[in-house]
């Protein structure tokens, strides 16, 4: 995968939430998009899983990527994706989803912290 800033950063606050020092590993990375505010766990594609809905999406994710990256040189500038796990979407307007899993576009990426939503001002969100 080519390497740019934006997607070292977003990778290693992720992999910093796995960290057991200091109790990283209880912290979500945070990621701001237009759509909100994406909180979760980064889906490891060298973990086997035992939720079923991971086990599929971890494999279409490996399988995708890699026949990508045998047709192409590499995955250029903010193309490609980071898949997590645990997550919960927190929009502007207090809606809130929650999924399973959920691959995110980096070019969707405005902003990236990492934390728990319960940490969120109230005044992000607008009545």
């Amino acid at each position: 995968m080519s390497s740019t800033l934006k997607k070292d950063l977003i990778l290693s606050y992720a992999y910093l939430t796995e960290s057991k020092s200091f109790d990283l590993d209880k912290n979500s990375i945070l990621l701001l998009t237009p759509f909100g505010i994406i909180s979760g766990k980064l889906l490891d594609r060298d973990v086997k899983y035992t939720d079923n809905a991971l086990i599929v999406l971890n494999e279409i994710n490996k399988q995708t990527s890699d026949k990508y990256l045998e047709e192409h040189d590499s995955i250029s500038d903010n193309d490609g994706y980071i898949p997590l796990k645990d997550v919960t979407i927190t929009c502007p307007n207090k809606s809130v989803f929650n999924m399973t899993s959920l691959n995110v576009f980096y070019d969707q990426v405005i902003g990236i912290t990492m934390g728990n939503l319960s940490s969120i001002d109230d005044d992000f969100v607008s009545e």
